[in-house]
């Protein structure tokens, strides 16, 4: 009779497991596969990325920066549309460190929490420092977010708006030459996109000497890098 039981309970453990396996298989099914966005190149998150949309792709150590691409920011070829509708170069900022983020208006979290976090970070700079540094939030869903979109994201923030440049490109190839200087990554879920929040330090000759990624949140501690990095 002890036999029995047990065989039998070696049977309902199997049938559990195979019930697993095919839910797991099935939500890997209907997980929907990164889609291009008006010809821009996207592209999925790391392998050991488990973190929900919006949310960081690095870690706070980000062993990713020491092997980015090199390139001159100031350099690159391409205009942006500002939030009021005008044209805009970053050559313009040259002479001027930045900090820099990528944003798109309709993120419902991550996006309005960085931007956030950075102006209160930014107040805790140095005066000098905290007046000349330029401070960018790039757009990289240029489908909907128009001059109109950028600027009422600013507005509703907690920001310094004439202090801010909310810019979205004007070409495809402007995104792509910009975005890996970053270590910028992105991919559409739904109507939300998955990307990598981090806040980019551009120095004064153009070159990204920073790349924060990790507790962005901590104001304190933000502040403390940013001021480490823009002082280098």
């Amino acid at each position: 009779m002890g036999k029995v039981w047990m065989w039998r309970g070696v049977a309902l453990l199997l049938f559990l497991l195979g019930l697993g396996l095919i839910g797991a298989r099935w939500m890997m099914l209907r997980t929907p596969a990164p889609v291009p966005i008006s010809g821009f190149t996207v592209s999925a998150p790391a392998a050991n990325n488990n973190s929900p949309i919006a949310a960081a792709f690095g870690d706070a150590d980000d062993p990713a920066a020491a092997n980015l691409p090199r390139g001159n920011v100031y350099a690159l070829p391409g205009t942006w549309l500002t939030a009021d509708g005008a044209e805009f170069s970053l050559a313009t900022l040259r002479g001027r460190p930045a900090v820099v983020t990528f944003v798109y208006t309709t993120c419902p979290d991550a996006c309005p929490a960085i931007l956030a976090g950075m102006e209160r970070a930014i107040a805790l700079l140095p005066p000098a420092l905290r007046d000349n540094t330029a401070r960018l939030a790039l757009s990289f869903d240029p489908v909907r977010d128009t001059p109109r979109a950028l600027a009422a994201m600013r507005d509703k923030l907690p920001l310094d708006g004439p202090r801010w440049n909310f810019l979205v490109p004007r070409t495809t190839a402007t995104l792509e030459a910009l975005s890996p200087l970053f270590g910028f990554t992105y991919f559409q879920a739904g109507e939300e996109f998955a990307h990598t929040s981090l806040v980019g330090v551009v120095n004064a000759d153009g070159q990204v000497t920073g790349r924060l990624t990790g507790n962005l949140a901590d104001v304190q501690d933000l502040a403390t890098r940013l001021q480490r990095v823009l002082t280098r």
